[in-house]
């Protein structure tokens, strides 16, 4: 994929006046100055506050109210300026190409950064943007190799595309401002970066917007976020787990193609559309489910995805199927569908292998299908750590996908008695409560168990004088 820039070099063509090393020229209304150039060589430039200026033989002080195009471009020898907090204005490719320049500190009172106005400054390594910051320009720091910044401060009302195009050494960034929109490639390359937050009202993700964020592991997209562009993660290699929210209908073309360390993607109710390319050659990828609303899946959109096991659809057959969707997954790739759903054929549909769950398939199989786990998953595992491994929440029917530590049955002591009630209606599952006085030794010699419905109560009863009694519940399959 190649981007292509236009540097647009902007010459000032009329008459400037001259103050020290500075070239000026004076508002139309007289009322400020604008810094138009600068001939000096020092490497720590301070931009005045102000200049004097002779009005009607009466000299008056100007405020300096901005920094005009170009007016330091490739200059090699500044490597620190200073801008003062009258300055409301850095003009468009203002310090591009400053190849020396490592420092700037900005005053309070600066509202714009213009397109490119720090453009390939390579050694630029911080900026700290002061809370009158409203807008920054597109590719305003574009291949600045060496800056990195945390915030992206709250006043900001707009970040332009390729703002921080390939600024490798940005590692973790939050973005405060209410911004509503991720413009074109704003942190496209930024090799470097592991993790962002992104303002919570936010609804667009722009194209190519993250692209190659190689070193990106997480990204939490808030939910009111309802358009991912065009390859707008493609190549974020690092990304483990993602969430689709629900504002999301379609995934763009290409949106998550390269994302070779993803192994589980969350697709919510409301998604329809599946883009051209959207999870292709993601290599990690296991397993997919897709909700009943989807109805397009577009080429290739999952091919390459060389350990995909199978993809469960949870409604009707998409209306439209590209080609190659499922091309170059796992030995043993298999389509599940259920009964209720219609456009589907078996043993194979549209050239993949496909199943009927619930015709002939282990119950715990189907469970592992409805939740988006891999058939063959080990049921002893505890993916999220929660303490309940895959076998206890199935006999439970506990979701896997969420914290179960607070959800699993606890004994309760009344009267005489101390009672455990579980659901017992898993099919293959062995349910036995046995009790201890030690945690040591263990038995169900006293546990008397009855069950209405799926629901089963176990009870045993507790001798006051005997000490301490403890009860566990025990699941084989």
């Amino acid at each position: 994929m190649a981007l292509v820039f236009l540097f647009l070099c902007m010459v000032n063509l009329a008459a400037a006046a001259q103050f020290g090393d500075f070239s000026y020229e004076l508002s139309q209304d007289q009322s400020s100055v604008t810094i138009t150039g600068y001939t000096g060589t020092a490497t720590d430039v301070v931009i005045p506050s102000s200049i004097p200026i002779e009005v009607e033989g009466v000299t008056v002080d100007k405020p300096v109210a901005a920094i005009g195009a170009v007016s330091f471009i490739s200059n090699g020898s500044i490597a620190k300026v200073t801008i003062p907090s009258g300055v409301t204005t850095l003009g468009s490719g203002a310090f591009a190409f400053c190849s020396s320049l490592t420092t700037v500190t900005i005053s309070g009172g600066l509202n714009t950064i213009e397109m490119q106005a720090f453009f390939n400054c390579t050694e630029l390594l911080a900026v700290e943007f002061p809370a009158s910051l409203k807008n920054i320009g597109d590719y305003a720091f574009n291949s600045c190799k060496k800056l990195n910044i945390a915030t992206i401060p709250v006043g900001l009302e707009t970040l332009g595309a390729g703002a921080f195009y390939d600024c490798p050494q940005i590692s973790t960034l939050e973005i405060l401002a209410p911004i509503t929109s991720i413009g074109i490639n704003t942190f496209a390359q930024c090799t470097g970066l592991q993790s962002v937050t992104l303002p919570p009202n936010l609804q667009q993700i722009g194209d190519n917007a993250f692209l190659n964020c190689t070193g990106l592991t997480t990204i939490s997209i808030p939910e009111t976020v309802n358009s991912i562009g065009e390859a707008a993660f493609f190549g974020c290699s690092g990304l483990g787990s993602l969430v689709i929210p629900a504002g999301v209908t379609s995934v763009s073309r290409g949106a998550f193609y390269g994302c070779s360390g993803l192994t589980g993607v969350t697709f919510l109710s409301t998604l329809t559309s599946i883009g051209v390319d959207a999870f292709r050659n993601c290599s990690g990828l296991t397993s997919v489910t897709f909700p009943p609303a989807v109805n397009s899946i577009g080429d290739k959109a999952f091919s390459g995805c060389s350990t995909l096991l199978y993809a469960n659809f949870n409604g009707d057959a998409p209306a439209t199927m590209g080609s190659a969707v499922f091309e170059v997954n796992a030995p043993g790739f298999m389509v599940y569908y259920s009964s209720s759903s219609s456009g589907f054929t078996s043993p194979l549909w549209l050239g993949y292998p496909a199943f009927l769950v619930g015709s002939g398939v282990a119950p715990v199989t189907s469970w592992l299908i409805s939740h988006g786990l891999p058939t063959n998953s080990d049921l002893q595992s505890d993916a999220n750590g929660d303490g309940v491994n895959l076998l206890m929440a199935y006999a439970l029917n506990l979701n896997p996908d969420q914290n179960l530590s607070a959800s699993t049955p606890r004994p309760v002591v009344s009267a005489s008695q101390l009672s455990l009630s579980f659901f017992a209606g898993s099919s293959g599952v062995t349910y036995g409560v046995e009790v201890s006085t030690d945690l040591v030794h263990w038995s169900a010699n006293g546990v008397s168990s009855s069950d209405i419905g799926q629901i089963r109560t176990a009870t045993v009863t507790v001798n006051p004088t005997s000490g301490g009694l403890f009860m566990r519940l025990a699941v084989s399959h």
